[in-house]
Order: structure tokens, then C-alpha cells, then sequence
């Protein structure tokens, strides 16, 4: 009996350390931090674009997800992004922005 309980322990083990999937933002991050500040450019029903981010390139990005934190007009940050395949469209003219998940973000 006793060697069917570790057997299963094992399996069980061996089915959760493969089953987990391996996080990347440590090493994409790694590899530095880019400037950024964030913006507020006004409601999207009100022909804004939301929180959008604008990099030292002066590209803006709109962020999937941006944490209540920092949410501040103006706001210097120091940010790890990765690119996603989706655009936002905005504003009167439809202006398109790259989507952007962000990995990690510093004050």
C-alpha cells in the first residue's frame, strides 16, 4: 500500500511540474527597462483614446491592462512591455495605436 501512495505522490508531482508553464517576463525584463511616461488623452466615448503610453521614441502604445496605480496624467515610468497582434482604434479620426501587454512597471 505504501509504495502506491508515493507512486501516485510522484505522478501527481511529476504532473505539476510539467504541466506549469515556464514565466518569461523575467527574462524579457532582464533585458532592461525602457522609458516611458503615461497619459491620459480623455474618454473613448468622448473622442479620447484612453491611458495610452508614450515611449522615449514618442510611439504611443495603449496598454491591455493598466493598474489603477498608475493611472496619472504625466506619469514617468520605467516599463517591460510585449508587443500583442492586436491594434486600438480611437478618437474622431480612428486613430490606430499597438496594443501592448505590460510585464512589468516601476515608478
Amino acid at each position: 500500500m505504501k509504495t502506491n501512495s508515493m507512486k501516485l505522490i510522484f505522478f501527481v508531482l511529476a504532473f505539476l511540474l510539467f504541466s506549469c508553464k515556464k514565466d518569461r517576463s523575467c527574462e524579457t525584463c532582464n533585458s532592461g527597462f525602457k522609458d516611458a511616461v503615461i497619459l491620459y488623452t480623455g474618454p473613448v466615448e468622448g473622442d479620447g483614446c484612453d491611458w495610452v503610453i508614450k515611449t522615449g521614441t514618442n510611439q504611443l502604445y495603449h496598454p491591455d491592462i493598466l493598474a489603477a496605480g498608475f493611472r496619472e496624467n504625466q506619469l514617468n515610468v520605467k516599463i517591460c512591455y510585449e508587443m500583442t497582434d492586436e491594434e486600438f482604434r480611437c478618437g474622431i479620426a480612428a486613430s490606430v495605436m499597438p496594443v501592448i501587454h505590460i510585464l512589468q512597471i516601476k515608478k
